[in-house]
This record gives structure tokens, C-alpha cells and sequence, in this order.
């Protein structure tokens, strides 16, 4: 991409997106939580990843949900997550 002159390397994006990311420790709460039920059926990952959101949620944080799946993206509105818009 550099030969098109574009300033930027796939490497320097993917460095300013993992710079935000964080890692959670898996806390019993976020598991407990992730063996309620859902409003609509989720597979095991996304119950997890839709449990964490719920217990930063709880914990005071500021969370939104960015997904391209759409069962996702309905559980997360369902239980009151901003969500955030891909590009």
C-alpha cells in the first residue's frame, strides 16, 4: 500500500486498534453470567464477550458492542449496549 502512497501500514492500524483493546481475567461473576440465559440464543464465545461487557457495564464502564453478527448485534441492543459502527 505504501507504493500508492497511503501513510499508513496495515501494521500501524492494527497496532491503534489492539491499543485499545484490553484483557479481561475470566471472574466467576462474567462466567455465572454467561450461563443465564439470553434474549435470543448466543453460542458459548459471544455469551462470554456479551457477560464481560455486562460486568464492566455494572462495574461503571462505558461500553459498546462492535460486531458484524447480527445475533450479536441483537443480544447486545436487547440488553441496552450502545453499539458502535464498523467502517
Amino acid at each position: 500500500m505504501q507504493a500508492y502512497g497511503v501513510r499508513e501500514t496495515h501494521a500501524d492500524l492494527a497496532r491503534d486498534i489492539l491499543g485499545g483493546v484490553e484483557v479481561l481475567e475470566m471472574d466467576p461473576v462474567v462466567l455465572e453470567r454467561a450461563l443465564e440465559p439470553f434474549p435470543n440464543p448466543v453460542r458459548a464465545l459471544d455469551a462470554i464477550h456479551l457477560s464481560s461487557a455486562f460486568h464492566l457495564r455494572e462495574l461503571g464502564e462505558a461500553v459498546a458492542i462492535a460486531t458484524y453478527d447480527t445475533r450479536m448485534r441483537i443480544n447486545a441492543q436487547e440488553m441496552g449496549f450502545e453499539l458502535s459502527t464498523l467502517e
